[in-house]
């Protein structure tokens, strides 16, 4: 998000709104109604309406801690 020039205050509000999704231990429905709440525009507007749009689901989140780059081993 660096390389697309996002502000540091947007890369936030798209961390928190991640955060709320993965990691609040709420239901997707949950979820999306609470970012609604918390992101009436900007690029988490964008996120959480990209995930509530979605025809076909969208991916779990697995937590992995590994990097580009690095072996599953």
């Amino acid at each position: 998000m660096r390389r697309a020039e996002m502000s540091a205050q947007d890369r936030q509000m798209i961390r928190k709104a991640f955060h709320i999704l993965y990691q609040s231990g709420l239901t997707g429905t949950q979820a999306v109604e609470k970012m609604k709440e918390q992101f009436p525009s900007g690029p988490a507007y964008e996120f959480w309406t990209f995930v509530k749009e979605s025809k076909r689901g969208i991916c779990s989140f697995s937590g992995s801690q590994h990097g580009v780059g690095e072996e599953n081993n």
